[in-house]
């Protein structure tokens, strides 16, 4: 049986640049036309989600073990966490014992023992 580590994390959207368009007040006249800037987001995950990810990824790999990422910012990912008692993120789960706060490799090793 193959052990999963379980990385519950949650993505933010973050201003990366504006776009600027046209917006018409009466469609088809030009004399109504008015610039709009907009926005361009982009989701993003908190440096402590991807180094959380990051540990993750390198136990599982070394150990053979599968891995699992659990997105808080989806329906999904709410349910997963839900079920399985995650309420902040990064959260790490191996063999049902979380890990959450300041995640470490040794923290995570030390679940496997």
């Amino acid at each position: 049986m193959v052990k999963t580590i379980q990385v519950f994390v949650r993505n933010k959207q973050v201003i990366v640049g504006h776009f600027q368009t046209v917006e018409f007040t009466s469609p088809g006249h030009e004399c109504t036309a008015k610039p709009v800037t907009a926005p361009i987001l982009e989701q993003v995950f908190p440096e402590n989600h991807e180094q959380a990810i990051k540990i993750a990824e390198k136990v599982a790999k070394e150990k053979g073990m599968k891995l699992e990422i659990c997105n808080l910012s989806s329906s999904m990912g709410r349910i997963e966490a839900l079920f399985k008692g995650v309420k902040t993120t990064p959260t790490i789960i191996v063999k049902n014992q979380k890990i959450y706060g300041e995640i470490t490799e040794k923290k995570v090793l030390s679940l496997l023992e």
